[in-house]
């Protein structure tokens, strides 16, 4: 399990550098939570949403071949995306089995959202408490402190760069090729059912 008081240099950190937590902190008003690491786990989850439609529009259809394509298409794109998230956290390294049955599952990205939100609120919480106890406090709870502030934006950077390297892997991997396939088979069958028209409009906003 995580702790406030484990090793925070960059190696640990997935690349994030003193000077990156510097002007996270350097706010004159509380630090800005990153909305993008929001922004691309819904769109991860409508594209897996409308994707799954699709496949069971194609099943119900008996469209074996085009079923196929869209299931291993958005399943292949959802694998890159826990394989990038895993490669910023390190999470092999460090033996999370918790992370890691998530991330088999294909809800790593919600599951490190929700994580993102949980150490936001700590952060609030502990630049509160340090701005009431930096006067009266002891030294060395003052450093217990400081190490916490620092270990909530650490993991709130690195999520917030892995996030926008998934965010390009999906749009390379899953999306552009969801979205060439879906216009393609628009274009043969010559119909175009609402769930393809969301999942081709979801792989635009992705682009």
């Amino acid at each position: 399990m995580e702790t406030p008081l484990e090793e925070t240099d960059e190696e640990s950190t997935g690349g994030v550098s003193s000077l990156e937590i510097e002007i996270f902190l350097d706010r004159r008003t509380q630090p800005s939570f990153p909305f993008s690491i929001i922004l691309s786990t819904l769109l991860y989850c409508g594209e897996m949403a409308s994707a799954l439609y699709m496949f069971v529009i194609y099943k119900k259809g008996n469209d074996i071949y085009w079923m196929s394509f869209t299931i291993s298409l958005i399943i292949t794109g959802a694998v890159f995306d826990q394989i990038t998230l895993f490669f910023f956290n390190k999470d092999l390294k460090r033996e999370k089995v918790v992370s890691l049955f998530w991330h088999i599952l294909l809800l790593g990205p919600i599951a490190r959202c929700l994580q993102t939100t949980i150490h936001y609120h700590k952060l609030l919480k502990y630049l509160t408490l340090e701005a009431e106890e930096s006067r009266g406090s002891k030294p060395e709870r003052n450093k217990i402190l400081h190490r916490k502030i620092v270990y909530s934006s650490q993991y709130i950077l690195r999520q917030d760069n892995a996030f926008k390297c998934m965010t390009v892997v999906q749009a390379f991997v899953s999306s552009v090729p969801q979205l060439i396939f879906q216009i393609y088979v628009t274009l043969t069958i010559q119909e175009l059912p609402s769930g393809r028209g969301k999942l081709s409009y979801l792989t635009l906003k992705i682009r």
